[in-house]
């Protein structure tokens, strides 16, 4: 994805202004039909998916204009949108998992802009939210939430929230209050490592031996096992039991008494909290049931989430891996 305009000794006016035109800019070409004028891969769907994130930021500071016209702008460059956030989504967390200094404080800010989007969108055209692509925006923020960055990395941070003074909302907390390595090292004595509950789970079936892209009795069989128990760092017990459904839906029933479950994901998949779910209470027999669809994802990228760890994060910050 191509870099922001150049942010150094600008205000955050001048910043926004910068922004605007260089938005108007590309989707006045692209609608004009001069999306060949463009270097190559500006009219490409990584040039797209840029202009996208940089218009939901724009909305988040007021100014929808621009959001409002992708649906119009991806007709005209024939772009499958929630196709193509998802892919950059799940390009973006791979990123984040490998990168440090500035290079991973921009991805950061990439997934602030994501955030934006997936914000800002539903406010406008809400043409995503029922989409995969949604799911993959917020994923995509999730996977920032503990990133931790050395003093070149600080820095562009610094210099991201004094040009982009975004609403509370919208502002990630890596990035109004971003942990540094020394914080890391300062915290570890205090936090528990993640605690893997069960062995790694792994598929065996080839593509090929899917039932019309459904999983097999033996995979569903297998995820079933993805079940165990563990003490949080206050010694109170938890109790987790994944199931997979014929139609890739993946619920997890957890039995937690006294315990606030923060979050729970299937590899950068969220799991939401059932409606009906009991909430932390004291009741040993109550249980709470989280649940994920990934029937709308592609064949290949549903077997690599599903064979990610089911990640639990409680209140008191207790991980543990299924």
């Amino acid at each position: 994805m191509t870099a922001d305009p150049d942010s150094s000794h600008i205000d955050p006016q001048d910043a926004r202004e910068r922004l605007r035109a260089d938005l108007e800019s590309r989707a006045d070409r692209w609608l004009g039909g001069e999306a060949s004028s463009f270097p190559d891969d500006d009219s490409s769907i990584d040039g797209f998916v840029t202009w996208l994130l940089r218009s939901g930021r724009l909305a988040a500071l007021g100014e929808d204009r621009m959001l409002a016209s992708w649906p119009r702008v991806a007709s005209v460059l024939g772009i499958d949108v929630p196709q193509a956030l998802a892919d950059a989504a799940l390009a973006g967390i791979r990123r984040i998992e490998s990168l440090d200094g500035v290079v991973l404080a921009e991805s950061i800010a990439e997934a602030e802009d994501a955030s934006c989007l997936e914000l800002m969108e539903g406010r406008t055209t809400d043409l995503l939210g029922t989409t995969l692509a949604g799911r993959w925006l917020r994923s995509w923020s999730d996977a920032v939430s503990h990133v931790p960055l050395d003093e070149d990395g600080l820095a562009f941070l610094d210099e991201r929230r004094r040009l982009w003074p975004l609403p509370d909302e919208m502002r990630l907390p890596v990035v109004e209050t971003p942990l540094g390595e020394i914080d890391l090292i300062a915290g570890a004595a205090a936090s528990m490592p993640a605690r893997r509950l069960v062995p790694q789970f792994v598929h065996e079936e080839e593509a090929a031996l899917f039932d019309d892209g459904r999983p097999t009795p033996g995979m569903i069989r297998r995820f079933a096992t993805r079940r165990g128990a563990g003490a949080t760092g206050s010694g109170r017990w938890l109790r987790a039991d994944a199931e997979l459904d014929p139609y890739w839906q993946v619920s997890l029933g957890l039995q937690a008494p006294g315990v606030g479950v923060r979050m729970v994901r299937i590899g950068p998949v969220r799991m939401e909290l059932h409606p009906d779910s009991a909430g932390p209470g004291e009741d040993e027999e109550a249980s709470m049931l989280w649940t994920a669809s990934l029937s709308d994802l592609p064949l290949d990228v549903r077997t690599r989430v599903v064979c990610g760890d089911i990640s639990i994060v409680t209140d008191e910050g207790d991980r543990f891996l299924l």
